[in-house]
């Protein structure tokens, strides 16, 4: 049942960040899942929950603060047998997505897809995938397919930079970066008929508002994250903005980079729109490189 399944949040607190955007999902994740049980990971699971939150998960657990998005994924594909969803913190719920997943018994991976289209966060062209924001992970199914596609486990993001299919990388051909985003690689080696792409009604049931470099839409420049992201956030909740028009200017958005991504393959070019100030393209020592 889809709705016994549990939902596992990483809330970060970064310095740079105002604490309210680590904390936006849980002001609508009971309309989208009302049933599910919730396990946070927090890093510090006194100071970000004691006195600060109406919310109530059934667990909280602490998470170190140099756990990378990929490692505590990681974590969770080898320390669970059922199935999970993970979950970002700036997602809006406008509908029960229940009614929308069909029977999940052989499905590995479940998300929004994300086509192939041009990135400028990472001046890369960033490969299809299913999107983390609201994932639903099978470990059991997960283990026993990837053992029978590669005779072992290629999937911890510090066995070696080349095997992981979990960690994000990138590589260069033709003058043209490829980037892997998170689980990319796992969702390219899957036989699609054990990935479940959300519909469009369900997509429609919620947005991610922090979408990589769909971000721009909502505002390019954010001069203050936390508060933008918050009343942003708050617009979707009460209708002002209404997630699925959001979302049909999503899907345009990456109709538009998905056209610029096929330029740049079929003219060997690295041209991009420009990349915002103070951006740092993602070096060797954050993001695997595979060459």
């Amino acid at each position: 049942m889809i709705n016994k399944v549990p939902i596992h949040i990483k809330v970060t607190e970064r310095p740079n960040i105002d604490p309210k955007a680590s904390k936006l999902v849980f002001e609508t994740l009971r309309i989208g899942l009302p049933d599910n049980p919730v396990i946070v990971w927090a890093e510090d699971k006194i100071g970000v929950w004691k006195g600060k939150n109406s919310f109530t998960p059934e667990l909280v657990n602490t998470v170190g603060p140099n756990i990378t998005h990929w490692d505590w994924i990681y974590h969770l594909i080898m320390a669970n047998t059922e199935p999970f969803f993970i979950l970002d913190t700036d997602v809006v719920f406008s509908a029960c997505v229940y009614n929308h997943f069909p029977n999940m018994n052989y499905i590995i991976l479940g998300g929004e897809h994300i086509p192939q289209h041009a990135d400028i966060f990472t001046g890369a062209v960033m490969c299809g995938k299913l999107h983390t924001s609201f994932m639903y992970i099978n470990p059991n199914l997960l283990a026993l397919v990837v053992h029978q596609i590669f005779g072992e486990l290629p999937l911890s993001p510090n066995v070696s930079k080349n095997i992981s299919l979990i960690a994000p990388f990138y590589y260069y051909v033709n003058n043209v970066i490829y980037y892997h985003d998170t689980l990319s690689d796992l969702f390219h080696a899957l036989n699609p008929a054990n990935c479940f792409w959300y519909p469009k009604a369900l997509t429609d049931c919620f947005v991610h508002l922090h979408a990589g470099s769909w971000v721009d839409c909502i505002k390019r420049d954010l001069p203050d994250f936390g508060n933008e992201l918050e009343l942003a956030h708050k617009m979707a909740y009460n209708g002002t903005l209404i997630p699925s028009v959001l979302r049909t200017q999503q899907r345009e958005y990456y109709l538009d980079r998905q056209r610029i991504a096929e330029e740049m393959i079929k003219n060997e070019s690295a041209t991009l729109p420009p990349i915002p100030p103070g951006y740092t393209k993602p070096s060797e020592d954050t993001i695997p490189l595979q060459q």
